[in-house]
């Protein structure tokens, strides 16, 4: 367990009540649409960087496939020379400069596909997991009002000390069951905000 779980859980222990609160996905987590938009942003900007950068370490190139400036004694003057190979070689750098941008195009776009999938995937996850926390919530109230009886009957002492110590050892236990439940929302919930790239973060420049 890491220490952001272990202090996250310990947290949510401190301040344990009795009377959880139902968890609704809209007050935890953006709605898709916005989730998808920030991916799709990270993405187009991801692509524009490597485009930019690919170019820039490749713009110099063209000058390989200059004509050759010469002088011709014969003639006395000045002459250019432009072979063949040297035609083919720039329309061939064209291409596969083209051929590159595309590349890194379709790469980030593959990459974005798959990553919007996990998030649908682990959205819908997210949102089965709520639903289960909830009903465990709703049983809470039940286990709650049971063991407010169970305490009445210990002091009327209609039950024996071990009896209430087993009944009072159920309950919190599943206390810490709803912990354990609301803990696993609230991770699952930074894992898509990160997969969507849209937690939170300090810009650099």
């Amino acid at each position: 367990m890491s220490i952001k779980k272990v202090l996250l859980f310990l947290t949510l222990i401190c301040f344990r009540t009795e009377a959880q609160q139902l968890i609704s996905i809209n007050s935890i987590l953006p709605k898709m649409d916005t989730l998808k938009e920030s991916l799709r942003i990270f993405y187009v900007l991801k692509s524009s960087s490597e485009e930019e950068e690919f170019r820039f370490k490749t713009k110099l190139n063209v000058l390989r496939f200059l004509p050759s400036v010469g002088y011709d004694a014969f003639r006395q003057s000045p002459m250019v020379t432009l072979n063949t190979s040297s035609l083919y070689g720039a329309i061939n750098d064209k291409r596969e400069r083209k051929a590159k941008v595309s590349s890194i195009q379709k790469i980030n776009e593959v990459q974005y596909n798959l990553d919007l999938s996990d998030i649908i995937s682990l959205y819908a996850g997210l949102k089965r997991k709520i639903d289960f926390y909830n009903n465990q919530v709703r049983i809470l109230e039940l286990e709650s009002k049971r063991f407010e009886i169970t305490k009445r009957t210990y002091t009327n002492k209609e039950l024996l000390p071990s009896e209430f110590l087993a009944k009072e050892i159920d309950h919190y236990n599943f206390l810490n069951t709803i912990t354990q439940l609301e803990l696993d929302i609230f991770e699952l919930r930074d894992a898509i905000l990160n997969k969507s790239k849209k937690a939170p973060y300090e810009r650099l420049f």
